[in-house]
């Protein structure tokens, strides 16, 4: 017969070596996803990894955009009323809200205006005693918004009243964005008054379907349903969102069962996945851009002539058969086709290598000329393969007399120095967080944040700004499209494509449903 002590020690030799499916009591849901989430302050992030792992697990916004679609619907507000001067927005709180409770932190009471009004304020007063604590004093993704709010009002314990300097098209779509978090203002409290306010990154608290149980760096996010959740409990009670960095082990996973939900395959692994009768692969239209980013605080980028010679002599054609491999819209604009903004009467970027050459030698660079593209080890949904992309862009650019040395490293080494902006040119992409124009020129071509290209102008800004300003369709459409004609000339990016998003997901996994904006919801998914 075996000893308690033994019998307790097999135990916990199974449950450090055994798969994350044979773990579970009941199954966990597992979606592997490429990397790490950056932190778990949703407000300060963007990457669509820490918007899987925290933005859409761990919080609710006022607003949301509908699962699936590009609706706004009713979240952390029931309802909403909306000044004939388009100014004032009077926010009408959902009744018994409840935060998590967790090791870290209890909560007193349930969801009221003080909590929308701090989560609001600590976004749009950056000299906020709160702010200058944490030591954040600006959310990247709410600045332009949170930026022209006037005032944020408490009428009562369920009701709060934000009015806007200027009118704005775009302000609900902005509180529905993943980024516009509503949390504790009890909890910040709790955390100011103890010194620990960086723990708001590490140890969150909101209001939303899942709740953090642990954190392993390169392992996995553990989160457990939210048994309180205001919109019913999740559908699985414990979800394992795995970092797994090569999509091809990703692959493997899936098909061995060890994931349920995974991300972003590549073109030439989609075939495969069809294949295998135990997958299906969802696919949908995506709202992004791959496109090369041009720093132009760096010579020789500072020169117009020289982005538009290397933007001549890329075979952005060939890119897109060899690396997006059917996956992939050909365009040479930000905005999506069939996205207000964009402008289908745009002149396409020829590809000439010729007058690129012409060009460099205007621009007195001189042949031979040694540059660094800087390219992620991650596959992503604007771009299947940067390091293949980045090789073909270096026997193009060689013809026009610039050698490259393609650079990569991993995805969070690659973030932060991109976003330092200690490179030359970078492979990069967006995916938009709401379906609108403002979404893709505010984060890409504005004076507003560190983007890829370093590069906006008093009037771009002012275009984007008369645009917001205005519920007119003709008039936006008018003024995107202006916006559009001087990005292209300056080209600051050398668009590559749209891609469509691909998820593949087991059989035995029910309620899943891709989204067009760039997020996995898993709220309402489990496993059979």
């Amino acid at each position: 017969m075996f000893s308690k002590r033994l019998i307790a020690a097999a135990c916990a030799w199974i449950a450090l070596t055994a798969p994350l499916s044979v773990l579970a009591q009941g199954k966990p849901l597992v979606f592997c996803s490429a990397s790490d989430p950056e932190g778990f302050d949703m407000a300060r992030w963007v990457t669509t990894q820490t918007i899987d792992a925290a933005g859409m697990t761990l919080y609710d916004r006022l607003v949301e955009f509908e699962v699936g679609t590009l609706k706004i619907v009713p979240g952390l507000a029931e309802r909403w009323d909306i000044s004939a001067d388009g100014k004032s927005y009077t926010f009408h709180l959902r009744r018994n809200v409840r935060f998590h409770s967790t090791e870290w932190f209890k909560p007193a009471r349930e969801l009221n205006a003080d909590d929308v009004a701090f989560s609001l304020d600590r976004y749009r007063d950056r000299e906020s005693a709160f702010n200058k604590a944490y030591g954040v004093s600006s959310y990247p993704y709410n600045n332009t918004w949170s930026a022209n709010v006037a005032s944020i009002e408490k009428i009562d314990p369920q009701t709060v009243r934000v009015v806007l300097k200027n009118a704005d098209a775009t302000f609900l779509a902005n509180l529905a964005m993943v980024t516009s978090t509503i949390i504790s203002a009890e909890y910040a409290d709790q955390l100011q008054k103890s010194g620990k306010l960086a723990e708001l990154d590490t140890r969150p608290v909101g209001t939303g379907p899942f709740m953090l149980r642990r954190y392993e760096k390169d392992v996995a996010v553990r989160l457990d349903a939210h048994p309180q959740y205001w919109g019913g409990k999740a559908k699985s009670d414990r979800v394992v969102i795995q970092t797994v960095k090569d999509t091809a082990v990703r692959v493997q996973k899936l098909k061995a069962g060890e994931c349920h939900i995974g991300f972003s395959p590549r073109p030439q692994e989609i075939e495969t996945i069809r294949a295998d009768r135990a997958l299906e692969l969802q696919q949908i239209g995506g709202l992004n851009i791959g496109y090369v980013g041009f720093n132009t605080q760096k010579a020789p980028f500072d020169k117009r002539e020289v982005r538009q010679a290397l933007a001549m002599a890329s075979d952005r054609k060939a890119i897109l058969e060899a690396v997006y491999q059917g996956i992939g819209i050909p365009t040479s604009q930000l905005v999506p086709p069939g996205m207000l903004g964009h402008d289908a009467n745009l002149k396409d970027i020829p590809f000439d290598p010729d007058q690129a050459r012409r060009l460099l030698g205007q621009a007195g660079v001189a042949s031979g000329t040694e540059i660094e593209v800087w390219a992620p080890m991650i596959a992503s949904q604007y771009n299947p393969d940067a390091r293949k992309t980045a090789e073909m862009l270096q026997a193009d650019w060689a013809k026009v007399g610039i050698r490259v040395k393609v650079v990569t490293m991993e995805w969070g080494e690659f973030l932060k120095r991109v976003r330092a902006g200690e490179h030359q040119v970078a492979l990069i992409g967006w995916a938009a967080d709401i379906a609108d124009p403002d979404n893709f020129f505010v984060p890409l071509v504005t004076c507003s944040r560190p983007t890829a290209s370093r590069w906006c102008t008093p009037e771009v800004d002012g275009l984007l700004q008369k645009a917001r300003a205005t519920t007119s369709v003709e008039e936006r459409t008018r003024l995107y499209r202006q916006v559009a004609e001087v990005v292209q000339r300056e080209m600051p990016y050398l668009p590559l494509a749209h891609a469509k998003r691909s998820q593949p997901v087991r059989k035995e996994v029910e309620g899943f449903k891709i989204d067009p904006l760039s997020r996995t919801i898993l709220t309402r998914v489990e496993v059979r």
